[in-house]
């Protein structure tokens, strides 16, 4: 059974993705043998966090990865093909250019682009949640290619909803 390989929460700042993806890795972590939650934030290179997520689904501070990206990216794959994991990663807005080069990586950070890639199109049987503010350049062209690469985009509530639950609020709280 395949299941989908990479999900994207897709938003503007403060709509809820960071809360949406810990409160799914909360409700579904039975299904998974490893759960593992990183922020992007700090913009770490990938060959910094690889080698963390190496001995996370380990479950070993021991495990010496691979120097090189590539081989990293191997390791992980075949960690991920045996191993049920579900992998989060937030804020991968950090590790974008930005502006008018939309899904467009900063300089050295082009690796991510690769694990992407990877995960949302090797056969494995674990799940990568990433949340951003903008969507990678290879998650835009995938969606609606492939049922193993997935878009949650997150929506602001529009005047009326908020006035709707705001009221409901109140006199549901004071009614």
């Amino acid at each position: 059974m395949d299941y989908c390989h990479l999900v994207l929460i897709l938003g503007i700042g403060g709509v809820g993705k960071t809360s949406l993806s810990i409160k799914l890795g909360q409700q579904i972590q039975d299904q998974f043998e490893v759960v593992i939650w990183r922020s992007l934030r700090e913009a770490p290179p990938l060959d910094v966090l690889l080698p963390d997520i190496l001995r996370a689904i380990a479950s070993n501070p021991d495990v010496q990865p691979p120097e090189d990206v590539t081989a990293q990216l191997t390791q992980l794959l075949d960690y991920l093909g045996q191993n049920r994991c579900l992998l989060i990663l937030d804020n991968g807005e950090s590790v974008m250019q930005g502006g008018e080069q939309t899904g467009e990586y900063r300089e050295g950070y082009e690796s991510y682009g690769v694990l992407f890639q990877r995960i949302g199109y090797t056969s494995h049987k674990s799940c990568l949640v990433l949340t951003s503010r903008e969507n990678p350049k290879e998650i835009a062209v995938s969606i609606g290619d492939s049922p193993l690469i997935q878009c949650l985009p997150l929506i602001g509530l529009t005047v009326e909803t908020a006035k709707t639950f705001v009221s409901r609020a109140w006199f549901d709280g004071n009614g």
